[in-house]
Parts: C-alpha cells; structure tokens; sequence
C-alpha cells in the first residue's frame, strides 16, 4: 500500500480517531501531511477538511466532503469520499463534481467526554427538556404544543453543538436538510436520546428504524412523531444504542483505506 499523507486540518474531533484507525492497517503508512517535509514523498494526500492543500506533481489527492469543499477540489480530487448517500446526492449537483469520483465512507460519532451524563432524562430538571435543529421552527413548536407532556422544554438550537452538549436531553429533533451527516443524532443515539428526523436526509439516513421520522411539512404527521418519540423513550433508547454501535471509527478507516485500494 503507497503512503497517503493525511492533512487533518478542518477535520473536526473525529480526526484523531480515524488517524489512529487508519494506522492500524499493514503497509500503510499514513503520516501527518506537511508541505515542508522531504522525509516521506506521499503518494496521496486526502484531506479531512474537505479541501486539498496545494499538491505538486503526480500526487492524487483524496477528500472527505465537507460542508468547506470546494468546485475546485471535487475537479482535483481523485476520489471524493462523502459520509452519507444524501451527501453524494448533494455532491453530485455541484458544479465541478465528478461521479465517478465519488464514494460513500460513512463516518461515526465524534468522541465524547466519556464523564458526562450518557442516558437521556437522567440528572434533569424537574420537566426535563428537549433539543431542536431545525430549517423552520414553526412547525415542530406547534407539533409540540400538541403533542410534549407540559412542563417539557423545547429548546430551539441556532448552531450545532458538540455531542456532549447534548447533556440529559429527553430528545433531540434534528429536522435539518441540509445536513451531511447525522452524526450528532448518532452521539444522540449513543447516549440512549431519541431523535426525530425528516424524511430523506442524511439524518435520517444514520438513525434508520431507531428513530422517528416525519415530513415537518405535515403538522399532523409531525406531532404524532413527537408524541412516539417521547413516548417510546424506553424502546427508541435502547434500538438506539444498537444503531449507534453500528458506526465505527474501524469501520470508517476499513471503507477508507478500501477507497485508496482503487487508486492503484
């Protein structure tokens, strides 16, 4: 196996992890990528930021899709490894994206602080709460008007927040489109929090049968969802954490150092 250099920057917590995984495997040599250092001439680069550093020569160079890459680097690239079905249909409608490049390498949870708080609704406030990413709030906060049991607080996120930031949630409604992939509802999953997903996307995609999915289009649709949700915590809990264990960072460097296996 030649030697891929990796460039981990922009790559996120799980960088570490695949970097380690990838190590594991005889006769790759997977050095850190430095545009200074002679010592070892890689023959690849693959970029877990999502966009290739100025590589000279015949180096190929290897991307992990991410919401950074470019039309410049989906030309460039030789393979573009994206983490979900739904992020290689987004790829694919991008100018400078090229189909045979690209490739479904699903990624898994990012690490977490393994002292926090791991079953969803232990250590809460009295009433407990929930969390949401959503495109349009409206909807789901009449679903949950409807639906939640009073006193439960939905708690309407602007961004993202890391896995752990998930504390003690008794759900996590993840109703984004526009994601890559699901892996906050996966550390939800992991932590035994059920999650709500829309219909299609890579949320949903990454929890399969262990969550709930509903069209936030559909007001009815989306309210009984709520209402299985928190009501089946117990069942939801549990097929979760099956789910979860389902994504592993082995997994992800296994279906990685596969894609580098088509470069020669």
């Amino acid at each position: 196996m030649p030697t891929v250099a990796i460039d981990p920057r922009g790559g996120g917590p799980g960088a570490r992890a695949l970097i380690a995984e990838l190590r594991r495997f005889d006769g790759l040599r997977a050095p850190i990528w430095r545009p200074w250092s002679p010592l070892f001439p890689p023959d690849a680069v693959h970029a877990l930021g999502g966009r290739l550093p100025a590589v000279r020569g015949g180096c190929l160079g290897v991307a992990t899709l991410t919401a950074a890459t470019n039309g410049a680097t989906l030309r460039a690239a030789a393979l573009v490894l994206c983490p979900s079905q739904a992020a290689m249909r987004a790829a694919a409608r991008r100018p400078g994206a090229r189909a045979e490049t690209l490739r479904v390498v699903p990624l898994a949870p990012a690490p977490t602080d393994a002292d926090g708080p791991r079953r969803g609704g232990d250590e809460q406030a009295p009433g407990g709460y929930a969390l949401a990413l959503v495109d349009d709030p409206a909807p789901l906060s009449e679903a949950w008007e409807q639906a939640a049991p009073p006193g439960l607080e939905l708690r309407v996120l602007a961004a993202e927040p890391a896995g752990r930031a998930l504390g003690a949630a008794r759900l996590l409604a993840d109703l984004r489109r526009d994601v890559l992939f699901g892996g906050l509802a996966l550390a939800a999953l992991q932590r035994g929090i059920p999650v709500l997903a829309a219909p299609q996307g890579a949320v949903a995609e990454a929890v399969g049968d262990a969550g709930v999915v509903a069209d936030p289009a559909d007001p009815d649709a989306l309210a009984r969802a709520v209402g299985r949700a928190l009501g089946d915590h117990e069942a939801l809990a549990a097929a979760g954490r099956e789910r979860a264990g389902l994504f592993t960072w082995a997994g992800t460097a296994e279906a990685t150092v596969m894609a580098y296996r088509e470069l020669w």
